[in-house]
């Protein structure tokens, strides 16, 4: 079971965000839906519920009011719209009689259309954020029933170059390189073990190694930084690696990494074949857990004043 884009955390991040835009007076582009005429739009209502062919018309009609459902994203005005603007992209997706070229068409233009926005700076950070978590959550084939169970989506293969790029790169905020890494985590969980080549494998595992190896830019980054480093060691436990092993047993083991990223890398390491390791690591690593275990009972001890 796929696990969801957490959009509580998403929310928080741009209430504080737009509160801090306001304050600032910060002005971002925005980007102005497409016009559509009535024929159109029954067009591309028809064409994505099945009811009309796959005509050039039919496809430029629904990609029009695929831009437009984007671009209210890019509007402030829409803030408090955004969970329901969501869904209804969302359900573009989820016309029943719906035919693969219409869904090709949605996708497409999906990936297009929120790559342009989420990439760029000029577009407001809650535009991004909610752009990226459609990437994340992208489908290029639906979950299906089979003879004997049900087949897992498929999640848009075209939109794995834009996740990686923004999760990849250090100059984008960690929020956003949070939710792009989860997207890819979501895309190993299916093609790591069966549709990637090893030189993709590879970039993966590198990409995850170095975000859970790395060091918040500053102090007040240091929370914003684990969440990026818990996700880090979701997409390590996924592709099912022991690369970061010793880097796990360091936030493990050390009482000033945040508690959050201490429990991450436990769970990564229970993944990992301990038997495998060297004995001397399997000290660090019963060491480290004492540590972890003995801090968050301190804690507890003290919260709670129990004598």
């Amino acid at each position: 079971m796929f696990k969801k884009i957490n959009f509580v955390m998403c929310a928080c991040v741009v209430v504080t965000l737009l509160a801090t835009d306001v304050a600032r007076a910060v002005e971002y582009d925005k980007i102005p839906p497409p016009s559509m005429t009535r024929d159109e739009e029954n067009l591309a209502r028809d064409f994505k519920r099945g009811k009309a062919p796959s005509t050039d018309a039919a496809k430029a009609a629904l990609g029009k009011e695929v831009l437009a459902a984007l671009a209210k994203f890019t509007n402030p005005d829409e803030a408090a719209n955004y969970t329901q603007l969501r869904k209804n992209i969302e359900g573009f997706l989820k016309e029943r009689s719906q035919s693969a070229e219409a869904r090709a068409v949605i996708v497409n233009t999906l990936v297009t259309g929120a790559s342009s926005i989420a990439a760029r700076n000029n577009y407001s950070p809650a535009a991004r954020i909610n752009c990226l978590a459609i990437l994340a959550m992208l489908d290029q084939k639906a979950e299906t029933r089979i003879d004997n169970g049900i087949a897992a989506p498929q999640p848009a293969e075209s939109a794995y170059p834009t996740l990686k790029g923004v999760a990849e790169r250090p100059t984008m905020p960690y929020y956003l390189r949070a939710i792009a890494l989860q997207g890819v985590e979501r895309h190993a969980s299916v093609y790591f073990k069966g549709g990637w080549d090893n030189q993709k494998k590879g970039e993966v595992v590198r990409l995850a190694n170095s975000i859970v190896d790395s060091k918040p830019a500053t102090a007040l980054d240091a929370k914003a930084h684990a969440w990026l480093v818990r996700r880090g060691y979701d997409l390590l436990t996924t592709c099912g690696v022991a690369t970061a092993y010793k880097t796990a047993l360091a936030h493990v083991a050390d009482a000033e990494t945040l508690p959050s990223v201490r429990l991450a890398a436990l769970g990564y390491l229970s993944s990992v074949d301990l038997a495998r390791m060297p004995d001397a690591d399997k000290s660090n690593y019963f060491v480290g857990l004492s540590h972890l275990t003995r801090s968050q009972l301190v804690s507890w001890y003290e919260y709670e004043n129990d004598l």
